[in-house]
């Protein structure tokens, strides 16, 4: 064994009347502090979920339509190949046709918002509303499940994959 380091059983001494397997007690103070961060973190976690404090996606009662500057409504297809066929709604022609395995971040935005029509039983025929507010911020709106995904919460680069699409064309006011 090298010096400097000692087992526990050689560290209590031949006097000690407690037993060699004994384990230390910890502070008091220290389970204090210990209880007292525990407690912190679950009001913090239960305070962030009953608020949706960070979350990107929230429903229209929370939001409303307030600063709307300009709405398009959008239909996405899956294509053989797959692509992403992008549609304004009512057009037989889509406006854009993203090459497979791109473009990730949009794919996995509108598989949430597919997965929640799903869940909902809601079908895929409505549009998605692409939405440009007053502020220059995009959202995703979907009318039938009542959600709403706020683009820049994800940054730059991916809301700007969306800001590409809004510019195509001439989008409602």
């Amino acid at each position: 064994m090298q010096k400097g380091s000692a087992m526990l059983s050689e560290t209590i001494k031949a006097d000690d009347p407690r037993p060699r397997d004994a384990v230390e007690q910890v502070p008091p103070l220290a389970l204090v502090g210990i209880a007292l961060l525990i407690a912190v973190s679950f009001a913090a976690a239960i305070m962030g979920r009953v608020s949706h404090w960070g979350d990107p996606a929230v429903t229209a009662a929370e939001v409303g339509a307030s600063g709307v500057v300009a709405v398009r409504h959008l239909k996405f297809a899956d294509l053989q190949s797959g692509g992403i066929a992008i549609y304004d709604a009512g057009a037989d022609t889509p406006f854009e046709t993203l090459a497979p395995g791109g473009d990730g971040f949009l794919r996995g935005t509108l598989r949430s918002l597919a997965r929640a029509r799903k869940l909902q039983h809601a079908g895929s025929q409505p549009p998605i509303d692409l939405v440009r507010r007053s502020d220059g911020t995009l959202s995703l709106e979907d009318k039938m499940t009542g959600r709403f995904i706020y683009l820049e919460a994800f940054g730059p680069t991916n809301s700007a994959v969306f800001e590409r699409i809004m510019n195509q064309g001439d989008p409602k006011p």
